[in-house]
């Protein structure tokens, strides 16, 4: 098993992105049980004390819980965030943006100074999952979702992870209004919109922190102008 003492912390980050991808999207559904530790550390090559730390990761960040002499499961979306009220203005809109621009700002400056070559390979594979969704004429909010919950996990920090997760569907909302109105408009703005996100990466690649919070705060500033001129 390739799990020596100087490899544990990447395998084990390697299962908790690949399971926390999964929930993310969807392919672990709220409330679906997870295979046991034996069965995770057979599938990924590992053994279960390196299943174990992945898992306690998910659990800190609330995205699993476990039930004694049952197993672990996804959080039902209830159980692992305290509700916001939904966007019930323009206003809240506008407030959910700059909110974002705080919150995700820091989150890069801190990915750009804390990231591993995993959360490089994450974030390029979101990137092109929204080129794909571009060229199908589809919205590819989920994709662009995954892209900035992905830049949080690279902070290293689990609260900013928790942040996104909270406004959630706030931020869906946001950004599906947003994709639909670029997929109308006569110029092909999702190009810029994709400009936007490979700027953010390419200053995470290179470690500029201020760099990574600017591009991100420019990002997030652009997609409130674009919101509000469509």
């Amino acid at each position: 098993m390739n799990d020596a003492p100087d490899s544990t912390e990447r395998r084990s980050d390697q299962i908790y992105r690949q399971l926390a991808g999964d929930i993310e999207a969807g392919r672990l559904a709220r409330g679906a049980k997870l295979p046991s530790e034996t069965a995770l550390a057979a599938e990924y090559g590992v053994s279960r004390p390196t299943v174990r730390e992945a898992l306690a990761r998910l659990r800190e960040e609330g995205m699993i819980t476990s039930r004694r002499g049952s197993g672990a499961y996804v959080q039902e979306v209830s159980e692992r965030i305290t509700r916001i009220a939904p966007l019930a203005s323009i206003q809240d809109l506008r407030m959910c943006f700059k909110f974002r621009i705080g919150l995700e700002s820091e989150a890069a400056r801190l990915a750009a100074q804390n990231h591993t070559d995993d959360d490089l390979r994450w974030l390029e594979a979101e990137i092109a999952a929204m080129d794909s969704a571009n060229a199908k004429g589809e919205t590819g909010m989920e994709q662009d979702f995954r892209f900035h919950m992905a830049v949080a996990r690279a902070s290293q920090n689990r609260f900013f992870v928790a942040g996104l997760e909270q406004v959630r569907p706030h931020i869906a909302q946001g950004m599906t209004i947003n994709r639909t109105l670029s997929l109308m408009a006569e110029t092909p703005r999702l190009v810029k919109v994709q400009d936007e996100h490979r700027r953010v990466l390419d200053a995470i690649r290179k470690g500029n922190g201020d760099a990574a919070a600017d591009a991100m705060a420019t990002h997030l500033g652009n997609a409130l102008t674009r919101l509000f001129e469509g």
